[in-house]
């Protein structure tokens, strides 16, 4: 390969980042909120 990612991965990536940053409604249950950490 190239060491690029390809179609495939980066639309695997991009729905996986907008689930995780709740850009999505999509599949709420595989994700828990949680508190930060107290600094």
């Amino acid at each position: 390969g190239s060491g690029k990612p390809g179609p495939v991965t980066l639309a695997l990536q991009k729905i996986f980042f907008d689930i995780a940053r709740g850009n999505v409604a999509r599949h709420l249950e595989w994700r828990t909120t949680v508190a930060p950490r107290p600094v």
